[in-house]
């Protein structure tokens, strides 16, 4: 019996089904199952919203008066 074929194999028979071959999962090994807190952690990524952090928030405060205006905004008040 010949093997059937939907509209759109028939119209794209050069591209690929859209079935997924299965997904092999890396298994643990047995020191990995048995200590898993041996097994190294991924560094987490590093924040790149973060400016100077070597200088004070007093100092950038002095530099920027409208800086200092948002912190009291958002309710941080400096006490001089």
């Amino acid at each position: 019996m010949a093997e059937r074929k939907s509209a759109a194999q028939a119209i794209w028979g050069n591209l690929p089904s859209g079935a997924r071959p299965e997904v092999q999962q890396r298994r643990p090994s047995l020191a990995e199952a048995l200590y898993p807190s041996l097994v190294p952690k991924p560094q987490p990524a590093p924040n790149r919203n973060r400016q100077n952090t070597d200088v004070s928030l007093a100092q950038r405060c002095d530099e920027n008066p409208m800086f200092e205006m948002m912190l009291a905004k958002s309710g941080l008040v400096r006490k001089r």
